[in-house]
């Protein structure tokens, strides 16, 4: 206990030092490191539930629960959405999420970009991927090179402005950006803010809904697996993992499932009357749901 309080008021002090972003950046080479490894998947998401009775290619998948969070997020835009479609995902991590909409959905052209170097090297060996190293704030693309962006539980690390000004820049008039995360408010907040942020570059938001409980079920039906995982590492790593990794532990999952935190998929479409400025570099019924 003693070393782990140690450790955490170390990685305090870094993150005053360095400041969040350069913090965050060394910080996700390391757990990457960490993944690559000991082979500890290829997609960190906290996952969704109920899970599809859709056929999935290839079988059965080993990352089932963050698989349908993708899912999830593609059926924004309905089952033949993406199909055809040049798609970005930005912090696309190891690349499986972005190779199971790939080869699920039919995609034209599947671009990613990540900051870690590692991550995006592992996508492109293990998969196959076109997947460059980058900040979401200054994408490497020209203008409107994409129909679609998604974006999965990563925008909390840098969502504002300069973020939003990207997505209308790299996309076309009438794309979309698909986006799930978690945020520490309510609900009525969430919504209004990013309502606000997006309406402020061009964008409408067409779909929101709450996920909460789904990422809160995910959790609950895929912690033992992911304690497994943990229990692979050498001590003291599983107890730094865990809050990454949302086991039931997590303090994510507490906040999660307390009303503490509120967890999000939108939707949010370029107006066709709009031009983003030039930077630097389905239905309801279409969703399983958890209510009540």
């Amino acid at each position: 206990m003693c070393l782990l309080m140690t450790v955490q008021n170390v990685l305090a002090l870094l993150l005053r030092l360095l400041g969040r972003d350069a913090f965050f950046v060394h910080y996700y080479r390391i757990v990457y490191w960490c993944v690559r490894q000991f082979g500890l998947g290829t997609a960190f998401n906290y996952g969704y539930a109920p899970l599809s009775q859709t056929p999935t290619p290839n079988g059965p998948i080993a990352e089932p629960y963050q698989m349908e969070m993708y899912h999830q997020v593609a059926l924004q835009l309905g089952d033949e959405g993406l199909r055809g479609k040049r798609l970005l995902e930005i912090s696309c991590g190891m690349g499986g999420g972005l190779d199971h909409l790939k080869r699920r959905y039919g995609i034209g052209t599947a671009v990613g970009i990540d900051r870690s170097f590692i991550a995006a090297g592992q996508a492109r060996r293990r998969f196959g991927l076109s997947v460059l190293t980058g900040d979401a704030r200054r994408l490497p693309f020209t203008d409107d090179s994409f129909d679609v962006v998604i974006n999965v539980e990563a925008s909390h690390l840098y969502f504002g402005d300069d973020f939003v000004r990207e997505l209308g820049r790299v996309l076309t008039r009438g794309g979309s950006v698909l986006m799930t995360d978690i945020r520490y408010e309510t609900l009525p907040e969430c919504e209004q803010a990013l309502r606000d942020a997006f309406d402020r570059w061009g964008f409408e938001v067409v779909q929101f809904r709450d996920a909460t409980r789904n990422i809160v079920a995910a959790c609950e039906a895929d912690s033992t697996r992911r304690e497994s995982l943990l229990a692979t590492l050498p001590w003291p790593l599983p107890n730094f993992g865990r809050p990454w990794i949302g086991t039931t532990r997590s303090d994510d999952y507490l906040d999660l499932r307390a009303g503490r935190a509120v967890y999000f998929i939108l939707e949010a479409r370029l107006r066709d009357t709009v031009h983003a400025l030039t930077g630097i570099g389905a239905s309801d019924e279409a969703h399983a749901v958890l209510t009540g």
